[in-house]
């Protein structure tokens, strides 16, 4: 795997962990658009929409400035790309526990 593609999968990693808590409980995708929600820790800083360097970025992205402790150039992904791929994942999940 080249550097390129290691820090867009640690940016998408923080992407998820993000909302994957809120999601499992049970938010909707609107209340995390409308939420304000961001996280800062040394892992990784990501937050659903705001300004980045002067930049607006809509509620419908999260967006990524560090990831696996390490600041990044920022990525974008889309709030209900990420929203689906956690839901899918949990029933899947769910799915494999009951057999």
């Amino acid at each position: 795997m080249n550097i390129e593609n290691s820090i867009l999968k640690n940016a998408f990693s923080a992407a998820v962990k993000l909302i994957e808590p809120y999601v499992r409980r049970g938010d909707s995708y609107q209340s995390l658009k409308e939420g304000q929600l961001g996280r800062l820790n040394d892992e990784f800083h990501a937050f659903i929409g705001g300004y980045v360097d002067n930049i607006y970025y809509s509620p419908e992205f999260i967006v990524v400035t560090k990831a696996n402790f390490q600041q990044i150039k920022t990525h974008t992904f889309s709030l209900q790309v990420i929203y689906k791929h956690i839901k899918q994942h949990s029933v899947v999940a769910i799915q494999k526990s009951l057999f």
